[in-house]
């Protein structure tokens, strides 16, 4: 599975090999994890080459998996709209489900989301919300286990990515 990481954190674990590509958003970054039971462990390069695969594969089958738990029907009612969705599964990989949106997605179209921490995915379909979600996003960044922060920024999500959303 990929999982959304704030690039403080991945320069925090750079000695350990881990890998990574770059999420959209300078200040985040896609690290790619083993789901083992009740925790997980970040793939590094030697056990890419223990198990004898290269970082595409791994990046292409943990795209299947988050497109797998991610819920499609959510994403085209919100367009246009001042609805917010909330994603909280509370299973570690609710932000990591923004990582599926943009295929979800028409040229053309866009949605705005804030993942304060591992466990929150809000989405919204218009950037008259922006100066609200901002607010939120810091609300909710604020009150979260520091271990589980990822970003105080509003994303605009759109099909060719990821990028922070400019609020005024």
């Amino acid at each position: 599975m990929p999982r959304i990481r704030p690039l403080a954190w991945a320069n925090s674990v750079a000695g350990r090999g881990l890998i990574s590509d770059p999420a959209g958003p300078p200040s985040l970054v896609i690290t790619y994890v083993l789901d083992v039971g009740d925790r997980v462990a970040f793939i590094d390069a030697g056990l890419l080459e223990r198990i004898g695969v290269d970082q595409a594969e791994i990046k292409r089958e943990a795209f299947r998996n988050v497109e797998v738990i991610f819920p499609r029907a959510a994403v085209q009612p919100l367009l246009g709209t001042k609805d917010i969705a909330m994603i909280k599964k509370k299973d570690s990989y609710d932000a990591t489900r923004l990582l599926a949106v943009p295929a979800a997605l028409s040229p053309g179209q866009e949605l705005f989301a804030v993942i304060p921490d591992d466990d929150t995915l809000a989405l919204v379909g218009t950037s008259d919300w922006l100066p609200k979600l901002k607010e939120l996003a810091v609300e909710w960044y604020g009150s979260a286990e520091d271990e589980k922060k990822i970003t105080s920024e509003v994303l605009r999500v759109a099909p060719e990515g990821i990028s922070v959303a400019v609020v005024r």
